[in-house]
């Protein structure tokens, strides 16, 4: 091919960061169960709010929800790929729900290729969920790489418009210390008194 000559690349797949841009949140449904093979490697969980309606990040050292009177709760996230839809999506989970997925990550190095199944004891929305994992045959799946959920997370949440609406709070309010009492007062105190 002479130097001038064009050409148009062809390629059998998109790349990677371009086959998906849009994952699901999805959480153990009130009835049945949810089925599907996990591809992350360990659990990624972050402290959070509902707050306004959503649920939202807690931040440190200044947080709306925090300010507004909104209790701190963990939520845990994996890569799961549901085995009947063969859908990519974040499986999300309270704190209860986690004690068998840590104790299989750290009994097992990690959580990849175990096949998962969540369901709830009870068939109100917020019953207690169950978590049940059997070791998996990975090769057996040739599962895609798991996303990055913080990744995926920082988008959904719009992280960089909330620490910045977050940081223009505490510089427009001077009194962002005695407003969130998380934040420790280190700084010099005024002195009282006469000249």
């Amino acid at each position: 091919m002479s130097e001038h000559e064009i050409s148009i690349p062809t390629s059998s797949a998109p790349p990677d960061e371009q086959l998906r841009t849009a994952y699901r949140i999805v959480r153990t449904p009130s009835s049945g169960e949810l089925q599907g093979l996990i591809l992350s490697n360990e659990i990624y969980g972050t402290w959070t709010h509902f707050f306004n309606g959503r649920t939202r990040p807690h931040t440190e050292p200044c947080c709306e929800a925090c300010d507004a009177g909104q209790n701190q709760r963990w939520q845990g996230y994996l890569a799961v790929l549901l085995t009947r839809a063969r859908d990519l999506v974040l499986f999300e989970f309270t704190a209860p729900a986690s004690a068998p997925l840590v104790e299989y990550q750290e009994h097992n190095r990690g959580l990849r290729g175990a096949v998962m199944r969540a369901y709830r004891n009870s068939p109100r929305p917020n019953a207690r969920v169950t978590i049940r994992l059997e070791r998996g045959d990975i090769d057996m799946y040739s599962p895609p790489p798991a996303p990055n959920i913080a990744e995926i997370l920082s988008r959904i949440w719009s992280i960089d418009r909330l620490i910045a609406h977050e940081a223009a709070r505490a510089a427009g309010n001077g009194q962002a210390r005695t407003a969130n009492p998380q934040i420790p007062d280190t700084g010099p105190k005024p002195k009282r008194g006469r000249k």
